[in-house]
């Protein structure tokens, strides 16, 4: 292998100039403006062993729990495509809820305590808000029997495909 057929590594750097930052103000209005897209995407991740109604409880605690609590810098992840433009509160909020629902999805440990998205969740806290959608049909059923047998991280690998 020659000098010239690798690829130079970029330098180090935590938070770059390039590196947008995202606002709490910013994450929530992705949150608000795409909550039905992210509670959808919770419910599809975490493991279809919860049952229904636990599975969508918990897909609404955990997109409510997905604002950050201070601005953070979006995580740019290594082999992440630029084609599609897409919001940086947005990208950081889903990639929040997809990782507590993989999180969510983990066999407790015996000695460690559990994290908070392996807990039974709390009621949302959001009134008027339909908690059961009606069922998709046919269609649905198909989706959910074809991601029952699939692992967590194959889930969401599915499901951010196609959402």
């Amino acid at each position: 292998m020659q000098p010239q057929d690798v690829a130079p590594r970029p330098a180090p750097s935590s938070a770059s100039s390039a590196d947008p930052v995202v606002d709490v103000e910013q994450a929530e209005a992705a949150l608000v403006e795409h909550y039905p897209r992210l509670a959808r995407l919770a419910y599809l991740v975490l493991p279809p062993g919860l049952g229904r109604g636990r599975r969508v409880l918990s897909a609404h605690a955990l997109t409510q729990r997905a604002l950050p609590r201070s601005r953070t810098t979006t995580p740019v992840i290594p082999a992440q495509s630029t084609g599609r433009q897409v919001d940086p509160g947005y990208a950081l909020v889903r990639l929040r809820v997809v990782r507590t629902a993989l999180e969510a999805g983990l066999p407790l440990r015996r000695r460690a305590w559990p994290r908070r998205s392996q807990l039974p969740p709390l009621l949302p806290h959001v009134r008027g808000l339909k908690l059961f959608p009606r069922s998709g049909g046919a269609d649905e059923l198909a989706l959910d029997q074809r991601l029952s047998g699939l692992s967590g991280p194959g889930r969401a690998a599915y499901v951010l495909r196609g959402l």
